[in-house]
């Protein structure tokens, strides 16, 4: 995975794009990019050969979530958006993607590797709770989040008034220390909605159509907004022609919703 921007949002939240359409290319890159998404768990994002050796493991124990990431087109055409969901996924269609690697020509792959990158958006995001919630509410993308059972809980939280923040931060401190004789686990729990945390988020053109048009509106809760507009902004600048699919597709949705509405 290559990182192809980032935008700053809020305090200390970002959202990065990266690039992942060469994690289509051989059953290495495939389990290097495995080996990335689920090493967010452990709070230090693996590469290399690092990475390669995690995704084996996980294929040899059966952990398959992660490798919802990994989707192969297996339509030749480009010049439209396809649906490449999670149906399309590595989990449901593995024994499918190792015929694909051994039978189609390096050709054909590059081609579905343009396919990919053109319909498929990978994002890391680094966002207080409560907003991560709101992004997890569409469910046509695949997430892998930080987990707290592993890593050491950050204690940094988002709040628009700063005298807040700083006698919250007081408290939360010394809640921590008063706990500090239960399972990091437990005391992980005491965290507050307002705390920050990080996801991958990948989606096809249709799902990430969807969330635009609703969190991008003017009734969305502003600090989804801030996030949905970042990421709107950085596949404008890094992805112009998946930017354009996701632009057609969101008009196609507003005439259909449009419709329906006035029907009732």
């Amino acid at each position: 995975m290559k990182e192809e921007g980032r935008r700053k949002v809020l305090d200390e939240g970002f959202v990065i794009l990266y690039e992942c359409s060469d994690s289509i290319l051989s059953l290495d890159k495939a389990l290097e990019m495995v080996g990335s998404v689920a090493s967010l768990s452990r709070r230090r994002l693996l590469s290399g050969e690092e990475a390669r050796r995690l995704g084996r493991r996980l294929l040899k124990w059966g952990h398959l979530s992660p490798f919802e990431f990994v989707r192969i087109p297996c339509s030749n055409f480009s010049h439209d958006p396809q649906p490449l969901g999670i149906d399309r996924s590595w989990r449901n269609q593995f024994s499918l993607y190792l015929r694909i690697w051994k039978e189609v020509s390096p050709g054909e792959l590059e081609k579905r590797r343009e396919l990919h990158r053109n319909n498929l958006v990978l994002f890391l995001v680094r966002a207080p709770i409560f907003v991560a919630r709101q992004i997890m509410r569409h469910r046509s993308f695949s997430f892998m989040e930080r987990s707290l059972r592993y890593g050491k809980a950050d204690l940094s939280f988002y709040c628009p008034d700063e005298e807040l923040k700083r006698w919250l931060k007081r408290v939360l401190e010394e809640a921590m220390k008063k706990a500090g004789c239960l399972p990091r686990e437990v005391r992980n729990r005491l965290l507050p909605l307002a705390g920050y945390t990080d996801f991958f988020m990948m989606g096809d053109v249709f799902a990430f159509a969807n969330f635009f048009l609703q969190r991008r509106s003017a009734e969305a809760q502003k600090e989804t907004r801030l996030y949905a507009e970042a990421m709107w902004e950085l596949l404008k600048e890094r992805r112009p022609v998946l930017y354009g699919f996701i632009e057609r597709t969101i008009t196609k949705l507003r005439r259909e919703v449009d419709y329906v509405q006035s029907l009732v």
